[in-house]
């Protein structure tokens, strides 16, 4: 594990973001998350992370990962792999019914599935860490 790797939170579920940030934080990473979807882009130009956890669906916003990767311009095209998306809600499935195929821009990774741990290792495995 390189404990200089920058890890940004984009979800809407501030009790998701204040569980997982001190965790990754605890495991070696530098971790800042940000809950509104309107400071997503700038939050991660500031920031300049290593990998983006982006929640597919903001519904306390009525937000969808789209209109975040929009936000987030040249940082996608410079490291396009480093965004993986998080849900805990929604299902490939419907997420398709809603009008993209979210496999086709991001993986995906079911935040029920994976605690800390379970997801740097996923992170690890997919070579982002």
């Amino acid at each position: 594990m390189n404990a200089k790797k920058k890890i940004l939170i984009l979800d809407d579920d501030a009790d998701y973001t204040a569980l997982m940030l001190p965790l990754l934080v605890n495991l070696g990473y530098i971790v800042e998350a940000e809950n509104v979807g309107a400071n997503a882009g700038s939050r991660a130009r500031a920031f300049q992370p290593d990998v983006i956890l982006l929640d597919v669906y903001w519904g306390t916003q009525n937000i969808m990962w789209w209109q975040i990767l929009e936000t987030l311009g040249g940082l996608r095209e410079v490291r396009p792999r480093s965004i993986v998306g998080l849900t805990s809600k929604l299902s490939p499935r419907t997420l398709d019914e809603m009008g993209r195929r979210i496999e086709d821009e991001l993986e995906v990774i079911h935040k029920d599935e994976v605690d800390a741990h379970g997801l740097v290792d996923r992170l690890q495995k997919m070579g982002l860490l």
